[in-house]
């Protein structure tokens, strides 16, 4: 009976929350909309009642009913509003009501979801019709093909003879890659460009930190008086890529994150702590507009995941050659295009005994040196040399201080057994 009366209930919930929506939508008049509180109410204790009788073909008749109810009040309001939108929200409140007696909680959640989804419609028409460009549809969809067709169609499995390339594993970077791209451009289009160029540099961080030293400074070059804020912004790309690549690698060797996270952290913070010290010296207030960008690069995204395909087959033919040295010298090498897809390298070798633990953190931290050392060589040649010097001080900042953690803190973690 307890759980009968707790259906009950979730059914009533569910058809009066959609219901509530409704009824501040369908107007007023004689040409106003079929559904309202009470009807969505009615529609989805209806559908807790068939899913009691335990029935499939009561079920079936209760839903050919509420289908000719629809259709029929579709046709009643068609002339003054042509959208199916309360018909079809009346077909889903008494099937939600009918899950409520086997999955009370989902439909109660299902049922949350869909009230935020009808509430949601001027901004989402908005949004559709006037924000979104053809160009951030095309990229959001090709988005999706990359995540939700072409990575569960690759195998699995290392296809090479050094064991050391997995066609999901490396499309699975890409993907992140590009979702990393549209999250820092949903970024931007929500804060806008005139936020100056702090938000630009950390946002920028997520997609390529040498690019964005390379971009700021452009600007600085391009603006007197604007090194300190470029190098303020550049700068605090390095905090994000600092926390991004630890986040890479909690999720791809948890074992190598937790020893090198006191290094990621340090030169998180002396990044941070530098970028903020040059942004109060910064005395420039009239900042330039920074632009979006594309949502998403699929060219970068797919070079990224070559460098890091390229350095684990590299790695693991050196590692056969030479052994251990020859696999940390190719990761290292990698840094000085990216230090991500030489960590993500670092922790599959580790993952697949090639290196040992010891060894994957030297890798990864010279990975994070050498695109370091990009970074300056960057700045110095595209920006002037009051943007580089101030920029090659917080890179140097940030180098010094993950190798002091990982030296004082990481290798304890590592030897104390906390992974």
């Amino acid at each position: 009976m307890q759980s009968f009366i707790l259906s009950t209930a979730v059914a009533l919930g569910v058809g009066l929350l959609i219901g509530i929506e409704r009824e501040r939508s369908k107007g007023l008049g004689p040409d106003r909309e079929i559904g309202g509180v009470r009807t969505f109410a009615l529609v989805s204790l209806l559908g807790a009642f068939a899913a009691l009788l335990d029935s499939a073909a009561a079920l079936a008749v209760f839903v050919l009913l509420i289908g000719a109810v629809s259709i029929a009040g579709y046709v009643r309001t068609a002339g003054e509003d042509p959208g199916v939108t309360t018909e079809i929200a009346l077909l889903i409140a008494f099937v939600l009501g009918a899950l409520s007696l086997p999955y009370p909680a989902y439909s109660a959640g299902a049922a949350v979801a869909v009230t935020v989804l009808l509430a949601s419609r001027p901004w989402l028409h908005e949004l559709v019709t006037t924000r979104l460009t053809d160009r951030e549809l095309h990229d959001g969809l090709l988005l999706g093909a990359a995540a939700l067709v072409v990575l569960p169609l690759l195998p699995n499995r290392t296809i090479d003879p050094w064991e050391a390339f997995n066609p999901r594993a490396m499309w699975l970077v890409v993907v992140l890659v590009m979702a990393i791209n549209a999250v820092g451009y949903v970024g931007l289009r929500i804060w806008g460009p005139s936020k100056g160029l702090t938000i630009a540099g950390v946002l920028g961080g997520l997609i390529s930190s040498v690019g964005t030293h390379g971009a700021m400074a452009q600007r600085a070059r391009e603006h007197a008086g604007m090194a300190s804020a470029a190098a303020a912004a550049a700068t605090f790309s390095s905090v994000t890529t600092a926390v991004f690549l630890l986040t890479i690698l909690i999720a791809v060797n948890h074992t190598l994150a937790i020893t090198l996270a006191p290094a990621c952290v340090a030169a998180a913070l002396a990044c941070a702590g530098y970028g903020w010290f040059l942004q109060r010296r910064s005395y420039s207030d009239d900042l330039p507009d920074v632009p979006s960008g594309r949502p998403i690069s699929l060219r970068a995204a797919v070079l990224f995941g070559a460098i890091a395909t390229g350095v684990l087959v590299l790695a693991a033919v050196l590692s056969e050659a030479l052994g251990p040295r020859g696999a940390v010298a190719s990761v290292a090498a990698a840094g000085f295009a990216d230090a991500h897809s030489g960590a993500i390298s670092a922790a599959f070798l580790q993952r697949s005994d090639v290196l040992t633990l010891h060894e994957a953190q030297i890798a990864v931290l010279l990975s994070f040196s050498t695109n370091a050392f990009t970074k300056i060589i960057v700045s110095a040649l595209t920006g002037p040399s009051a943007y580089a010097l101030r920029i090659a001080g917080g890179v140097a900042a940030s180098v010094v201080a993950a190798w002091l953690a990982w030296w004082l803190v990481g290798q304890r973690l590592a030897v104390g057994g906390w992974t």
